[in-house]
């Protein structure tokens, strides 16, 4: 199980650096960044093109 906690850890790292590096070139808060892409999650129906 350490090996697959590790793996989940380390994507879940790169998930949070791309949300910031993705607010800042926006220039969104990054709450509001993760609230969308919550929000995309539970509905892609609700995304434009999706």
């Amino acid at each position: 199980m350490g090996d697959a906690w590790r793996a989940w850890r380390d994507l879940a790292g790169e998930v949070q650096a791309a949300v910031t590096d993705h607010a800042k070139e926006r220039g969104t808060p990054r709450h509001q960044v993760e609230a969308d892409v919550k929000k995309a999650a539970r509905h892609p129906d609700l995304v434009a093109g999706g």
